[in-house]
């Protein structure tokens, strides 16, 4: 009987190891699966933050855009209004020169453009002061 006892007691003490390295290895598995959880985790947090990185800049994007829509429409509404004003300064010239075509300022001067046109008086009263509005805005030389 004794050695019944002996040999159930082996049995158990190699069933309690054998519970005992199951119970290590699942311990230890279950803790690879935590750290792996947890930087599955801290990944997730870093995609996170980088997809509202990025989102930020789209809308920041987006307004820069609205801003450059905006600005490119009130420059061409500007320019609409520039070339409707010099039409009209052209018809009050081309007015003035109907009631006085025979004066100085629609005179050709001594004066010779690059195409070898003799300028108008006129044009170059207007050439001084537009180069000097430019010259004065810090554009000279561009015309």
């Amino acid at each position: 009987m004794l050695d019944d006892a002996w040999i159930v007691g082996a049995i158990l003490s190699k069933q309690i190891r054998d519970i005992a390295d199951d119970r290590d290895e699942w311990a230890a598995h279950s803790s690879r699966i935590a750290k792996n959880r947890d930087s599955w985790k801290e990944h997730a947090k870093s995609v996170e933050l980088s997809r509202d990185e990025w989102k930020a800049y789209a809308q920041q994007l987006e307004q820069d855009r609205d801003g450059l829509v905006e600005f490119g429409n009130n420059l061409l509404a500007n320019i609409t209004q520039l070339q409707a004003h010099v039409a009209g300064l052209k018809h009050v010239v081309k007015s003035l020169q109907k009631i006085h075509p025979d004066s100085v300022v629609f005179s050709a001067s001594d004066e010779i453009s690059n195409e070898g046109k003799h300028f108008a008086v006129a044009e170059l009263l207007y050439l001084k002061a537009y180069n000097q509005v430019l010259e004065k805005l810090g554009h000279a030389g561009k015309t």
